[in-house]
């Protein structure tokens, strides 16, 4: 059951009167604050859930936007420094919604817009679908002029999972997602260990999460054993941050005696590859666990997206705060 003291989905949804001003007035704290990273209040989580239903119920045609509305919504959330700017840019990147595609388009053109998203978003419009088969499953591959890639990864939506089927949740995008699971040496075949590794994208652009439970972390010995800070600092030489953050905002009541984050940016094993890492580290004291989420994007740059990879990048990092335990 959900709690009414979690944050992340607990919200009522709010039908937006006038949607593009609901958060006008929205202000980002520069506390706790390292690039484009900060802990949401309370408020901005709730503005970004209430955008995120209108934008499902809009995708569904179940609400119109005017031109005149569609115009002041793309100039007062697209390119701005609050994490749920980016909630909508991911919208206009992977909507489907023809009608909404004809208006972007539309707008773009029109105004002659001239920054890396809009061209982005504009290749991505102008682009061809191949759909095929990997393991099993039915993807679908954007090309532009056969020279640039979309992989279809879906950043805007997502789902509240519990995935061990216990105290510990988050906030998961929504991709048909390749799922690993490991079974200890010498268990029954059923006994999984809580170790997840889920897999989606291509060639030219991949997303894969590892969450994992870890329990008997008694001391400061073994959380260090779980952070791989050594392992990481070595992946981003002179660039891997690592820090502790206050339990205020959003993670005042996440279930956690402390909430750790780390990420790091660099090439990948293959330098024309562009990598990043964003991880999430919940210890609770009492029971002696630690569950931890690791986020890992690459970018090649034949990928439509690679101009625009920071943006994501930062997007991934503020999923690291979207984690609880009840």
């Amino acid at each position: 059951m959900i709690k009414k003291r979690r944050v992340i989905l607990s919200v009522l949804f709010v039908f937006f009167v006038s949607f593009f001003a609901a958060a006008d007035n929205t202000e980002v704290s520069e506390k706790s604050r390292e690039g484009f990273f900060y802990v949401p209040n309370t408020g901005e989580m709730n503005f970004f859930i209430q955008s995120w239903s209108f934008l499902k119920k809009w995708e569904e045609e179940q609400v119109s936007v005017s031109d005149t509305q569609f115009a002041n919504m793309y100039f007062n959330r697209i390119g701005k420094d609050f994490f749920a700017s980016i909630l909508y840019e991911n919208f206009f990147r992977t909507t489907e919604n023809e009608s909404i595609k004809k208006q972007l388009k539309a707008y773009i053109e029109n105004e002659k817009l001239e920054t890396a998203y809009a061209k982005t978003v504009l290749k991505k419009l102008n682009s061809s679908a191949k759909v095929f088969e990997q393991d099993e499953k039915k993807r679908i591959q954007y090309s532009y002029e056969d020279k640039e890639f979309d992989e279809n990864i879906n950043l805007f939506d997502f789902v509240e999972v519990h995935p061990f089927e216990d105290e510990f949740g988050m906030l998961l995008f929504k991709n048909d997602w390749g799922v690993l699971t490991y079974t200890p040496e010498g268990a029954e075949k059923n006994e999984k260990r809580k170790d997840l590794f889920l897999m989606y994208g291509g060639g030219t652009n991949s997303l894969s999460i590892r969450i994992k439970e870890d329990e008997n972390v008694l001391n400061e010995e073994d959380l260090e054993k779980i952070f791989m800070n050594d392992f990481f600092e070595k992946k981003y030489p002179n660039a891997w941050t690592f820090m502790e953050i206050n339990k205020e905002g959003i993670l005042e009541n996440c279930g956690a005696d402390h909430y750790f984050v780390g990420w790091g940016r660099g090439p990948d094993i293959i330098p024309e590859i562009d990598s990043g890492t964003f991880n999430a580290f919940l210890f609770n004291k009492t029971t002696q666990k630690v569950f931890s989420v690791s986020f890992f994007m690459n970018f090649s740059q034949i990928n439509m997206n690679y101009e625009i990879r920071e943006r994501l990048f930062d997007y991934l990092r503020f999923f690291t705060l979207f984690c609880f335990c009840d």
